[in-house]
Order: C-alpha cells, then structure tokens, then sequence
C-alpha cells in the first residue's frame, strides 16, 4: 500500500505506540494488588493512574519542539528506552512514594511518543494518504489494551504485579530495537508537498478550531482513561466475575479501538470527518451510564466494546488535521499544545472517580461524572463540524490560513474526479 521506506517507518511508530499503549493501561489490571500489597486508598490509587496523564501533558510540548529540531525518530527511541527502564522499576518498588514516582517517569518518557510520532508521519506522508497512515497508527492504542488485558491477568494468576511490571517494562525495551533501526536516522522521505505554512508555529494555535479539537480529543480520552481504570474492580463486583473475565472485556475493548481507528481512516474521506467525530463523541456520553445498567456480563461485554469503537473512531480526521494545521517544519511543536491541553484534561478523570469511591462509595455517581463530563466532548464535534469545515472529506483540501487554520470546503465532483 505505501513505499518500503515509509511503511517501515509507520510499523516503528506504531510499535512505540503499542508499548505507550502498554505501559499507561496496565495499571488498572495491576491496581487490586498493587493497591492491596502497598496499602493505598482509591484515591492514591487513582493519582497512580493520573501522574502518568499529568506528566504524560507536561512532556508534550518539549516533545514537540525536540522533534522540530532533531527529529521525531531519535525522540521516539529515547522515549520507549526511558519507559522501559521505568516500568522495570516500578516492578521493583516497595513503597507508594516509589510506584509513585516509577509511574511518573512513564508517563514522562511516554509523554515524548505523540508529537514525535505525528510529526514524523506527517513530514513523511503525503497529505492524501495521512488519513490512512493515522489510522494504521492509531489502532497501536487498541493493541497495546489487548496485550495488556490479555497477558497480565494471565500473569497475576502465575505470579504476582511485579511480574506483570517487569513484562511491560520487557515488552518496551524490545521495541526500542526495532525503533531503534529504522528511526534513530529518519529524515523526511517526502518533503515534496506543500501545505500552506502559518506564519508562526504559535499563530492561531488557540484559535476556536483547535480548542475544539482539544475538546474531542479531551473527551475520548477522559472516557477511555476513565472506564478502563475502574472497570475491572467494577465489573467484578457488579457482575460478579473474575478479574480475568473482567481483563478479558477490556481486551474486547482493545479490539474495537484497533478496527474503529482503521475504519475512521476508511470513512473519513468518504463521509467526511465531521459525521465520524460527532458519532464517537455521542457514544462517549452514553456508555459511561449505559455500563451502570448493565444487566449482564454479555451486556457489560458489549458496552467495552462500544467504548473502544467510541476511543478511536475520531482518531484519524481530528490527528491528521491538527498535524496539518501548521507548517510541516512545526507540526511538532503544534501537536504537542494540542496534546498537552487534551492529556491535562483527561488525566482528571481517574483520580475523579476515586475520590469518589473513597468518599461515596458510589461506582454509579463516578461512571455518570464521566459521561457529564463528555458532553464538552460533543458540544465541540457539533462546532467544529458546522462551523470549521470538518465536513470536508479529504485532509489535503485543507489549507493553513492565518488564525483559521483548517477552515476548508467539501471538494466537489469535479474537484473529486480531479484528486
């Protein structure tokens, strides 16, 4: 489907997505015992979960601008090392303050993957085919809950958490090497098309458009992250099963997000990114209230699934369009504001839902402050669809233009023909 050479470079940036995937959604499996063993209340056990979103926000931007200047391939291998060597040490602590600050240093390093990565895809592909490439690159999320929701489970019952730590830290480690191989040189292969450039990587950069960006991503993000943290504690209890049927419908979940972001790429130039993100941000304040009625494990299964179709589906338009909305030589630095804004926001939901376990026991009340809290979510994909042009169905007609970064029209039939 593309070029050698830009074929290996989307499977190592994937792979580093994988292992960030990994790395970030493992903890929820690890919690009980983790939780357990080192004595924390729900709320450490949330801020677990969030000081990986924290840091993870804090790094995007340094990310960005380390990529414009360097390169994202080198920023990608650099990241996937330092994970790696952090999630081995996080295997290793025996105190809160020392998980604490293992899970930090993750969401550090892994806090380098995006921008990098959106940066390297973008300076790499043609705008006509970056649809498709961020949607092979975003199912590596789906991926990484698979493995995660898969093997650990199977791992916690042969063994013990820190088993489980160590084969993520393993899993991050190997994918250095191949990242490693391809990447550590990289250069732009395409560097042939033309976008028209801002005049400055901070121009327009808070402009409506991306502030509506930054909701939708806020919101999928808030949504996943906060599902996946405390499904599994919630689903045994509510459902009555065990943690590895729990692990398992969180798989199913991984599967979805895998299938939703290849078809997001799919349909995006079909039916336009605007249909496709207005329908993911509506899935995602329905199914937190819709998991609280679940009647069934089967029903509870279904509603995982959902939520991964509703993780991912929006990926492909809403990444491609902010990674063009710059000068490609910026797309770094641009996507790492973005990201940053997006992560900050997400990253609340995990300690959210905690406090109010600790405080009210409630699963119900938690699951409906993140549907709540999604309603931002879709109030920008109804935006940004009418009013910024979303409805246009192919990345390349979107041209940067002062503050209105990526405003655009539909192509017409003969526009179409032409392409």
């Amino acid at each position: 489907m593309y070029p050698r050479s830009l074929s290996l470079i989307l499977i190592a940036a994937t792979l580093s997505f994988v292992a960030l995937s990994l790395d970030y959604v493992s903890y929820p499996v690890l919690a009980g015992p983790v939780t357990s063993e080192l004595g924390l209340t729900y709320t450490q056990s949330g801020l677990m979960m969030s000081i990986f979103a924290i840091f993870y926000a804090f790094m995007q931007v340094p990310s960005g601008i380390l990529s414009d200047k360097f390169g994202g391939g080198r920023v990608i291998v650099l990241s996937t090392l330092l994970m790696g060597l952090s999630c081995l040490g996080f295997g290793l602590s025996s105190s809160f303050g020392g998980a604490l600050f293992s899970r930090l240093m993750i969401g550090a390093g892994a806090g380098f993957i995006l921008p990098a990565s959106t940066k390297l895809l973008s300076s790499s592909f043609p705008a006509r085919d970056l649809d498709g490439a961020m949607g092979i690159f975003g199912s590596a999320f789906g991926i990484g809950f698979i493995v995660s929701f898969a093997a650990i489970p199977w791992i916690l019952g042969a063994s013990n958490w820190r088993m489980g730590a160590v084969f993520t830290g393993i899993f991050t480690l190997a994918v250095t090497i191949p990242c490693w191989a391809v990447l550590w040189r990289s250069k732009v292969v395409n560097p042939t098309e033309k976008i028209s450039p801002s005049p400055s990587v901070f121009e327009g950069l808070f402009s409506k458009n991306l502030v509506y960006l930054i909701l939708i991503n806020f919101t999928g993000l808030a949504v996943v992250v906060g599902i996946t943290t405390w499904a599994p504690l919630y689903l045994t209890r509510s459902l009555n099963i065990s943690l590895v049927e729990a692990g398992f419908m969180v798989a199913v979940l991984g599967v979805m997000e895998i299938i939703s972001s290849f078809a997001g790429g799919v349909l995006t130039p079909k039916i336009g990114g605007g249909k496709v993100v207005v329908i993911s941000m509506a899935m995602c304040v329905a199914l937190p209230i819709l998991l609280i009625l679940a009647p069934s494990a089967w029903a509870g299964l279904l509603i995982m699934a959902a939520v991964g179709w509703a993780g991912s589906f929006f990926v492909p338009p809403v990444f491609a369009r902010v990674s063009l909305s710059a000068s490609r030589e910026h797309s770094g630095a641009v996507f790492g504001v973005f990201g940053m804004a997006s992560f900050i926001g997400s990253s609340i939901t995990p300690i959210i839902v905690g406090y109010i376990l600790d405080t009210m026991g409630r699963y119900d009340i938690g699951f409906l402050t993140i549907s709540i809290i999604a309603i931002l979510g879709l109030i920008g994909s109804v935006l940004f669809w009418k009013k910024a042009g979303l409805n246009a169905v192919r990345v390349d007609s979107f041209q940067a233009e002062g503050k209105n970064i990526i405003a655009s029209k539909p192509l017409s039939r003969e526009q179409g023909a032409q392409k």
